[in-house]
């Protein structure tokens, strides 16, 4: 037992951290967070290598090729597309001085309007006194960024995390400590289902492992009830397996919280881009294979 509490503690000890954290730091910097990308790239480096280390020695013969799909196929795509979201810019709006003279002559031709019916009502005050409205700058520049957003349709969101305008912005994802925007979001949602299928087939191989080294520990009589094989299966694995039984119950957790992630995922995707899906289909924008015309 003084083998395992160690790593039930680390474990304890690395979930109250983890829920005590946000999204900034709390050392007057006020920067993103990278506890969370560290944390979540440190559990899928740990499940790769125990794939590598224990399951691939241990299981011959079992699942055949799908066995070995995660080590050679699967983690490295998935460590390449984590690199690419975590370094390919997004979408960024750059900024650039051409955008000062810009704001500066879209605020003279909408003041000019609005000027010359001040100077008609000071001279005639019989006029009516409705004035025309002026436009919401805050919709058309950016302070932080120092950038003119484009007028044309076209969706654009300062993320303060980032301290960055994004074209098509979707969110900040503290995993990649990076944004999701319009040039990444497909890759993201492959990486979406990458991990869960990698975190589904680490499940299935996992419990099977336990299962074999179980079976070699504890002898249970088959007419035992299965209920009783359920629990000394457990039993067995929280006390000989440790790191095993962190791992399967993150991937578990993990497998559940991503498809109600990328459920809701496709639910915004298909309301941000409802015009062009009725006009080529979901999956041809998805895949990005419409051609709008312009």
């Amino acid at each position: 037992m003084t083998s395992v509490l160690p790593v039930y503690v680390t474990a304890g000890l690395l979930a109250v951290l983890v829920t005590r954290q946000h999204h900034r730091t709390c050392d007057g910097t006020e920067q993103q967070n990278p506890l969370f990308c560290g944390l979540f790239f440190s559990v899928v480096v740990c499940v790769s290598f125990y794939d590598l280390l224990h399951f691939q020695p241990s299981l011959e013969g079992t699942l055949g090729w799908v066995r070995f799909l995660p080590g050679c196929l699967g983690y490295p795509l998935w460590f390449a597309t984590f690199g690419a979201l975590c370094l390919v810019d997004p979408g960024r709006l750059v900024p650039q001085h051409i955008f000062r003279n810009g704001f500066a002559h879209l605020v003279e031709s909408s003041t000019i309007v609005f000027l010359s019916a001040v100077k008609d009502l000071m001279a005639n005050p019989t006029l009516p006194t409705k004035l025309p409205e002026l436009p919401n700058y805050s919709e058309r520049y950016c302070p932080s960024c120092d950038v003119l957003l484009p007028s044309v349709d076209v969706y654009v969101k300062h993320c303060r995390l980032c301290k960055c305008c994004y074209v098509d912005h979707d969110h900040h994802c503290l995993f990649l400590y990076n944004c999701v925007a319009g040039r990444n979001f497909r890759l993201f949602l492959f990486f979406l289902l990458l991990t869960v299928l990698l975190a589904l087939v680490f499940s299935v191989v996992a419990l099977i492992y336990a299962c074999q080294r179980c079976g070699l520990d504890e002898k249970v009589d088959e007419n035992y009830p299965g209920a009783y094989k359920v629990y000394l299966l457990v039993s067995c694995t929280l006390h000989t397996l440790p790191c095993l039984s962190v791992l399967l119950l993150v991937s578990v957790t993990g497998v559940f919280w991503l498809i109600v992630f990328i459920r809701r995922q496709f639910t915004q995707f298909t309301h941000q881009y409802s015009l062009l899906i009725d006009r080529f289909g979901l999956w041809r924008v998805l895949l990005g294979l419409h051609r709008p015309q312009v």
